[in-house]
């Protein structure tokens, strides 16, 4: 939420008036519309599948490796060990110290992930 909006909770009745007008007037800031917009798709997509949000995530399969790109340090190395423990699932971590390294490896053909 913008500022003057959480400035004007719970709205006045001149609060509301001016608002109003100047959305009548066609003045609406790119903030607003996104929020609003937003808010609307949000709401038509979760309309459209009501049991999605309470219906839990099951995976299927793993295997028995996985692999990851990432950053140097971005991921605690324990956080790995606990997946393994909890999913018997080896993690490779594949790290690169830019985006434009991952891109290179990739475009020069690399594999495996």
């Amino acid at each position: 939420m913008s500022k003057d909006y959480k400035d004007n909770l719970p709205i006045s009745a001149q609060g509301f008036m001016s608002e109003y007008m100047r959305l009548k007037r066609g003045s609406v800031s790119r903030r607003h519309f996104l929020g609003i917009t937003g808010l609307g798709l949000a709401t038509a997509v979760i309309s459209r599948f009501p049991g999605a949000l309470s219906t839990p995530a099951y995976a299927e399969d793993l295997g028995s490796q996985m692999s990851i790109a990432t950053w140097p340090n971005y991921h605690d190395p324990a956080t790995f060990e606990n997946f393994k423990k909890a999913t018997g699932v080896a993690v490779e971590v594949n790290v690169f110290g830019s985006n434009e390294e991952m891109l290179a490896k990739l475009q020069a053909g690399g594999s495996g992930w």
